[in-house]
C-alpha cells in the first residue's frame, strides 16, 4: 500500500472503531497509555483528532514530549500510527471537533465539563503501519 492508501485504510478503522489507545512518554521517559475518543476529518488530511481536559496529565507530557503512538483495531485489522501530537486551543478547529466526536463522547458529558476546560489534540500522522 502507499502512504494514501495506508492513511484511506486508517480512516476506515477509526470511523468503525470510533476509539483507540493514545500512548505518550512522561516526563521520567515512562511510557503511558490511555483510550480516547478519535476523528478525522476530510479537510486536514494526515491528522487524527481528540479532545481533552486542558489540565489533564497528558497535555504536559505532550508539552515535554510530543511523538506519539495511537493503536487502532476494527474489522480484524489493526492499524499503529507514530506521529506527533500538539495541542490546539482554536475555538473553530475545536468546534469542527466538537461536531465530528459529540456524539460519542456522552461518558465524557456526563461529567459536567466546562467548554473552556477542553483542548483539542491533534497528531500529525508520520507513518502508518496497517496489519
Amino acid at each position: 500500500m502507499n502512504d494514501k492508501q495506508q492513511y484511506n485504510a486508517l480512516v476506515d478503522i477509526i470511523d468503525e472503531a470510533g476509539v483507540g489507545v493514545l500512548a505518550t512518554v512522561d516526563t521520567e521517559n515512562r511510557p503511558r497509555v490511555r483510550w480516547m475518543t478519535a476523528a478525522t476529518e476530510k479537510s486536514r488530511d494526515g491528522a487524527v483528532f481528540t479532545v481533552s481536559y486542558r489540565n489533564a496529565g497528558k497535555i504536559s507530557q505532550l508539552e515535554h514530549n510530543p511523538h506519539t503512538q495511537w493503536l487502532f483495531s476494527a474489522g480484524g485489522k489493526n492499524a499503529i500510527v507514530d506521529g506527533q501530537t500538539h495541542v490546539v486551543d482554536n475555538p473553530a478547529v475545536k468546534a469542527g471537533v466538537m461536531e465530528l466526536l459529540g456524539s460519542r463522547l456522552a461518558r465524557f458529558w456526563e461529567q459536567d465539563i466546562d467548554p473552556e476546560d477542553i483542548v483539542v489534540l491533534e497528531t500529525i500522522v508520520g507513518e502508518v503501519h496497517i496489519q
